[in-house]
This record gives C-alpha cells, sequence and structure tokens, in this order.
C-alpha cells in the first residue's frame, strides 16, 4: 500500500512538474511586463480575471506552451484596488486583451470568460513577426469593431497616461 502510495506522489508530481515547464513566467505588474515586453519586442498577452489567477494553471499545454515562447504574459486580478483600476482602463472586469509587437495597439480581446480552445490558433498567428494589427478583433459582449478601428492606446496603456496631467 505505501508502494502504490508513493508511486502515485511521484507520477502526479511528475505530471505536475511537466505542466509547470510550460507555463509562462506569469507576470502580476503590467508596467513591468510593459517594460519587458517593449525589450524582448514580444506581444503582451493580458489575462483579467475575478479573484486570484488560478484558474490560468488550466490553460492548456499548447496554450502554455505558446505564451511561454512568444508573449509577455500578465494576470490582473479585477477583485484588488490595483487590479480593478488597471481592469477599468482596459474596459474589462473579466477577459483577455493581446497587444501587437509594439504594445501601443490591441490587437485581440475577449470580453468576459475565455474559451481556451479558440486561443492556440490565435496565439500562434498574432505571434507571428510578418502578422500586422490593423484593427482589434473583439470577441464577447461588446459590439463588433469597426474594420479601421482600434481601441485607443490609452486604454491600453494605462502608464501612458501618468504625468500627461
Amino acid at each position: 500500500m505505501i508502494f502504490s502510495s508513493t508511486l502515485a506522489v511521484l507520477t502526479l508530481s511528475g505530471l505536475l512538474g511537466a505542466n509547470l515547464s510550460v507555463q509562462p513566467d506569469w507576470q502580476t505588474d503590467y508596467r513591468k511586463a510593459l517594460a519587458l515586453a517593449t525589450k524582448e519586442h514580444k506581444p503582451l498577452a493580458v489575462f483579467i480575471v475575478k479573484g486570484e489567477s488560478k484558474k490560468l494553471a488550466n490553460l492548456s499545454t499548447e496554450v502554455s506552451k505558446e505564451l511561454k515562447a512568444h508573449y509577455i504574459a500578465v494576470t490582473i486580478n479585477s477583485a484588488d484596488a490595483e487590479g480593478k483600476k488597471l481592469a477599468q482602463a482596459f474596459e474589462l472586469t473579466e477577459g483577455v486583451v493581446i497587444s501587437d509587437r509594439t504594445g501601443e495597439k490591441q490587437a485581440y480581446r475577449i470580453e468576459g470568460k475565455t474559451n481556451a480552445d479558440d486561443l492556440p490558433q490565435t496565439l500562434a498567428r498574432l505571434a507571428d513577426p510578418k502578422h500586422v494589427t490593423t484593427t482589434t478583433e473583439v470577441h464577447g459582449a461588446a459590439a463588433p469593431v469597426t474594420a479601421a478601428s482600434f481601441f485607443a492606446p490609452s486604454t491600453y496603456c494605462p502608464s501612458c497616461q501618468q504625468g500627461r496631467r
């Protein structure tokens, strides 16, 4: 009995360890993440969640690998004070916002709960260096965005408004 319990624990820890190896390095400080994205020429993938970000541990291995390889992944808790301010700047309480490589434009936006099944292909497409963001793709509760529209950089980049008072 002890052997089978130990084997089960080792098996589970191996599985968990394997999953942790593909998890992105989740950032919680948006300003630092934006600076890192600029430095590494990577788009931001901002996940706005209500409460702790434990929900993000359930992302598929495919999504996690894509985030780890090609994005600066950020999690914002819209339930705490600082996270609430950032979420309001994004005009979301829950959802995902993916920037272009410059961090100045929103390339993709999911308002509300995320269907993770759609993310691998979208993440791969948006991370392609040849991809040029011409509009903000919006999914969820918001009305469709017109073909030549973007969410304003000031909405996407709350830190950009600092010092402009």
